[in-house]
């Protein structure tokens, strides 16, 4: 007899998984949902004899499947079977029909949306990189597939790849969360070494970069480009930056912890050159305006760059520079200045274990004197670049 208790958050969360094996416990409230507890995790099973069979249909992972939202799939459960139908058949003809795209979908509205900040890049990795895939059923696909594609990305660099593959095997253990009994086609494929990149803008580039970024005609892109540049923040902060999160009067960002990688709030003290675009930018604003770049786009703001990116490149003969290398760049700088590591990971807004008690009782002040002096030097080597380019042409 399996043992009975009323499932709540508390009493769910109260239970010491096994070392080995698993446990099960049975709702006092409803007698088809189960819990099953392993050492990685608690999960809710609808179980019920049907037509003379046990059928079991895993309804999700505990916390992420609330208690009510449980018994209510419970309940639904019961009311096919009332009605005739087969809960688990219908699960086992879904996982059989079921297509790389459709599951995608599933993937994307029912988890990925909800939990993950970062969705539009699952989207878009999917929408290029998928396209030999999106049309075969999920029990179709296989390791050498899933190799074939982790090889076939590997042209556009390992982290690309790799990503790939990362995407696959999340979409088949989203599947497996959601009842859907398959093997993950990514067990046993190996992912390629990633070495970090380095690459920032030196003293010699620097000024070049400024001077046609000073240049560009498109307002937004260069008011955008030089947040990138004066805050260093990750392109997608800044290009969500919404004016609610900016006090001018005491030339503080704050990126809310929903919107940061690290889950907490990032504290992020402007710069003269940041500032200074962000108050002309907020007299020059539509009334009621809540992003800092507007766009027509889906989310309201700006979301693309890259035909302006390429070409403010172009004029100031720079290659092989991302927009997430300008972050680097100011961090690099720092470095120069002679700034220290838990100065320049606060400003940054890395998170790390062995820091974090130093970030705690780091205040602002140390960045704030940190940043504004990393732009003075930047600006300082620019100029002095203008200033003999202009000696030499005379």
């Amino acid at each position: 007899m399996l043992p009975k208790m009323n499932f709540t958050k508390a009493s769910i969360a109260a239970i010491t998984p096994p070392d080995t094996g698993y446990q099960t416990y049975r709702d006092a409230k409803d007698r088809y949902l189960q819990l099953r507890v392993t050492p990685t995790g608690k999960s809710f099973y609808y179980i019920r004899k049907v037509n003379g069979k046990v059928r079991f249909v895993k309804l999700g992972k505990f916390p992420e499947l609330t208690v009510p939202e449980a018994r209510r799939q419970s309940a639904e459960k019961s009311g096919d079977v009332a009605g005739g139908r087969d809960p688990s058949a219908e699960r086992r003809a879904l996982r059989n029909t079921m297509t790389l795209a459709k599951l995608f979908d599933r993937y994307l509205e029912q988890h990925a949306k909800p939990h993950k900040r970062t969705w539009p890049e699952d989207k878009r990795i999917f929408d290029i990189y998928f396209n030999r895939l999106q049309n075969a059923r999920i029990t179709e696909v296989n390791t050498e597939d899933a190799r074939a594609l982790h090889n076939r990305v590997k042209g556009r660099g390992p982290y690309q790849a790799n990503r790939c593959l990362a995407l696959l095997s999340k979409l088949y253990t989203y599947a497996k969360s959601d009842g859907l009994d398959i093997a993950n086609p990514c067990q046993g494929v190996k992912r390629f070494p990633e070495h970090s990149r380095d690459r920032h803008l030196d003293g010699d580039e620097l000024p070049r970069f400024l001077e046609a970024l000073e240049n560009e005609s498109n307002v937004l892109m260069r008011d955008f480009f030089g947040l990138a540049l004066w805050t260093a923040q990750r392109r997608d902060n800044v290009q969500a930056m919404a004016w609610n999160e900016i006090d001018l009067d005491r030339a503080l960002w704050r990126i809310p912890a929903h919107k940061a990688k690290a889950d907490e709030d990032i504290p992020m003290p402007l710069s003269g050159p940041a500032l200074e675009i962000l108050k002309r930018r907020y007299a020059e604003r539509v009334e009621g305006a809540e992003w800092v770049f507007p766009s027509r786009g889906k989310t309201g703001h700006l979301a693309e760059s890259k035909k302006v990116w390429a070409a403010l490149l172009k004029r100031a003969g720079i290659t092989n520079l991302r927009l997430h290398d300008l972050r680097r760049t100011f961090g690099s700088w720092q470095a120069a200045c002679g700034f220290s590591l838990q100065v320049i990971g606060k400003t940054l807004g890395h998170k790390n274990q062995s820091t974090t008690a130093i970030y705690a009782r780091l205040n602002l002040d140390p960045v704030r004197n940190a940043v504004e002096a990393t732009t003075d030097a930047m600006l300082a080597t620019a100029e002095a670049a203008k200033q003999g380019g202009g000696q030499d042409d005379e």
